[in-house]
């Protein structure tokens, strides 16, 4: 699906695996208007006027889950779990001729969210959807793996969220901020319940976390406010955001249906 600001388009990703099929897209990260790439079995961009097919992706991606994807002009990340043959997390790392598999010691559990800034990309993995489970905190520089921030890391780590390494906020079955020491508790925290899945932010007075029992909780800098939704926020379940300074995206169910939720900022005369 595509927003162009005032409507949703469906569209296909062309696949050639199998030939002249269409593949089911499994993630799809923007990295400019003209450059905006997809996993559907292997991955797959589009310049602005065509679909460009990277075979050579193929047969390293289509074995493994893909739950998330993060990158600049230079790198591309992606972050998984098990696949068909119950392999650990995965962390794959393309520099646009060569897709990679980094290697970290005796990682048993999915690698769940990861993002970065410049030449760093820090990861997730935990077992989230089991009761304080470790967290493990990963900071990849290139090809390079290392263990990091491991401070105090909140249990059953989802998702992570910075706009530098020294601030960074996470998700878990609670919530912390990174000071550049250790993990603390987001400061503020409003009452709510339920896993918090996804955290995305434009800049550090304009943060977003969404999760179970249709959660949203934004942050201006200052204070954490509960969004209320259009109907009773328990009848939503939210997997996603994505945030810019002026619009925000929601996406998870209603009940039995997929919903998208758009927010827009009201500027006050």
């Amino acid at each position: 699906m595509h927003w162009d600001g005032t409507s949703w388009r469906f569209f296909n990703v062309p696949s050639q695996w199998p030939p002249d099929s269409v593949g089911p897209v499994s993630l799809v990260h923007a990295i400019a208007k003209n450059n905006v790439w997809f996993v559907a079995g292997q991955l797959i961009q589009w310049d602005g006027k065509s679909y460009h097919q990277h075979v050579e992706t193929r047969d390293q991606m289509d074995w493994v889950r893909k739950y998330e994807m993060w990158g600049d002009a230079k790198r591309l990340y992606i972050v998984g779990g098990a696949g068909i043959l119950n392999e650990p997390g995965s962390i794959f790392h393309y520099d646009y001729t060569t897709l990679s598999r980094i290697t970290v010691p005796n990682l048993q559990t999915g690698v769940n969210d990861v993002w970065g800034v410049g030449d760093t990309a820090i990861c997730v993995a935990s077992e989230w959807d089991t009761a304080d489970t470790e967290t493990r905190v990963i900071r990849l520089v290139g090809r390079t793996a290392t263990e990091a921030y491991t401070g105090e890391a909140p249990s059953s780590g989802k998702s992570i969220w910075f706009m530098n390494t020294s601030r960074m906020y996470m998700t878990a079955g609670h919530c912390k901020m990174w000071n550049g020491t250790a993990w603390n508790r987001f400061p503020k925290p409003p009452e709510s319940f339920g896993f918090k899945m996804k955290v995305r932010g434009s800049g550090y007075n304009n943060i977003l976390m969404v999760g179970q029992f249709g959660h949203v909780l934004h942050f201006n800098g200052a204070d954490w406010k509960i969004v209320t939704m259009p109907s009773p926020n328990d009848l939503y379940y939210f997997i996603d955001c994505v945030v810019f300074p002026d619009d925000l995206f929601i996406l998870g169910m209603k009940g039995a249906y997929p919903v998208v939720m758009h927010g827009r900022r009201v500027k006050r005369n």
